[in-house]
């Protein structure tokens, strides 16, 4: 014997009523009246405005021979929104960062190196970039489009 099923009902989850009641979808900042919104819970709902993405193309050895270009996103998380913030006004200090901490890494190695160390270069990116950063921190750093091309 096959049952019929139950005819579906659309209905919204707990937790997406209460994000959509915290952070209207139209982007308004109002709140409900008695409702305050932590650092952190602010953080949660909008976690691109403590990220920053930097473009980098850097010429690599291919062989001994052969240059071939290695062209990356590179995405910067940081602790808070004010940190983002510094670093996009000093974009140019961390992009040179970002190219000499690459090009040290990668001094003397060809092309099949570079996959080994790839998460090394994040961990010296993000040594590097909590060196220059003052009053916040970088949480992590992903790349994005890791080419050689």
């Amino acid at each position: 014997m096959v049952k019929a099923a139950a005819p579906e009902t659309k209905t919204t989850p707990e937790v997406v009523k209460e994000l959509s009641a915290i952070a209207p979808e139209n982007g308004a900042e109002e709140n409900e009246p008695g409702l305050e919104l932590s650092d952190g819970l602010l953080a949660a709902l909008s976690p691109r405005k403590n990220a920053v993405t930097l473009s980098t193309i850097i010429p690599v050895a291919y062989s001994a021979s052969e240059i071939r270009v290695l062209s990356f996103n590179l995405v910067m998380e940081l602790t808070d929104q004010e940190s983002a913030e510094a670093v996009r006004e000093a974009l140019p200090i961390f992009e040179n960062a970002t190219v000499d901490t690459i090009d040290s890494l990668l001094e003397n190695k060809f092309f099949n190196d570079i996959l080994y160390v790839k998460e090394k270069m994040k961990t010296e990116l993000k040594t590097a970039f909590n060196d220059i950063i003052v009053g916040g921190r970088v949480k992590r750093v992903q790349f994005e489009d890791f080419l050689v091309q």
